[in-house]
């Protein structure tokens, strides 16, 4: 792999601080548990695993997981370290319709349930394809949302800054491609 992509890509960190390719520190919510690939922190393993009373709530285990005695931790960490931790990779958020980075963005749920369909609510959607998505199902159903008096304020702030990711991005890539045509200007 090319050495400078490689240095690049390890300049990505985790909130802990780790590097890619580096172990979390202990304790950090971004850690993946190597028994289930959920969150370590929350995901229960360490009940099962140190062989402890399994919380109604899974959120509980959080509890568990810092309120370990130093034994406890130490056991935890030795049945992590022998299946094998998993070390820090950035995995960005692709819109699952065009596989580009997505920048979070939000709509009221009563409206994504109106124009995502149940098999891909789920998914992630850059702003781009949402709104191409929102307007192929108005036009081709002719019924668009209407939102409720209530959430109108929101929907419409939503889009206004939906509009202005769009416009900003449209410069940006067209001075992209402006620079491609005229790499020495």
């Amino acid at each position: 792999m090319d050495k400078i992509l490689v240095d690049t890509l390890k300049q990505i960190r985790c909130e802990c601080g780790a590097h890619q390719g580096e172990f979390h520190k202990w304790g950090c919510s971004g850690e993946v548990c190597p028994f289930c690939g959920g969150q370590l922190t929350t995901c229960g393993c360490v009940c099962e695993h140190l062989r402890l009373p399994m919380p109604e709530n899974p959120i509980e285990c959080l509890n568990v997981t810092f309120g370990l005695t130093e034994l406890q931790t130490k056991r935890w960490r030795r049945i992590l370290d022998k299946k094998g931790r998993v070390p820090f990779v950035y995995w960005p958020p692709l819109c699952r319709y065009c596989g580009d980075s997505v920048e979070m963005f939000n709509v009221p749920l009563e409206e994504w349930e109106h124009y995502i369909e149940l098999g891909h609510r789920d998914d992630m959607v850059c702003p781009i394809c949402y709104t191409a998505i929102r307007n192929l199902i108005d036009e081709g159903t002719g019924k668009p949302y209407i939102p409720k008096a209530d959430v109108w304020a929101s929907v419409k702030e939503t889009h206004e800054r939906m509009q202005a990711y769009l416009e900003s991005r449209s410069r940006l890539i067209q001075a992209h491609l402006e620079q491609k045509v005229h790499p020495g200007d």
